[in-house]
């Protein structure tokens, strides 16, 4: 059964009828399990920095549908691992979930190479990357030798 689920206090009371549920803002656990029981995630945003939501919503199993808004180029690949529209392109927006839910195999394989990109973004795929970047990095020896430690060895701290 298609459910029309909105998440998030930005639904506007005169279009909360359009939806079959809406949750408001969700954390923890109840965000994760309504992610977890979503087949399709539509992100209509105009703007944000580094769009998390339609990343957690592929880590979490389901077909994306996201406009193009900055920080989506990091990990969005068009027809591959979800699907994109402009900004404000209703009519692209509708086209692109239309097209996944009526194309299973189609919507299948957006939802396994979501899942392959969201764990390219893991926590410890993250700190890996970090680790890789900090090791050749050098830093004065607290001595004021004019020797060099490995940053990592020499226990730099950020902050």
């Amino acid at each position: 059964r298609l459910q029309f689920c909105a998440v998030g206090g930005h639904v506007r009371r005169e279009d909360r009828s359009l939806f079959d549920v809406c949750h408001g803002f969700l954390t923890g656990s109840n965000y994760v399990r309504c992610l977890q029981e979503t087949d399709l995630f539509i992100f209509t945003s105009f703007y944000e920095g580094f769009p998390a939501a339609p990343l957690e919503a592929m880590a979490c199993g389901a077909a994306v549908v996201t406009t193009q808004v900055a920080g989506v180029e990091e990990y969005a690949r068009h027809g591959e691992n979800c699907m994109v529209a402009a900004p404000g392109d209703v009519e692209g927006l509708v086209t692109h979930a239309n097209t996944l839910l009526r194309d299973a195999r189609l919507r299948d394989s957006v939802r396994e190479r979501g899942l392959a990109t969201a764990r390219e973004y893991s926590w410890d795929v993250a700190a890996g990357r970090l680790v890789g970047f900090l090791e050749p990095l050098e830093v004065p020896a607290p001595s004021g030798t004019g020797e060099r430690l490995p940053a990592l060895q020499a226990g730099v701290h950020v902050g």
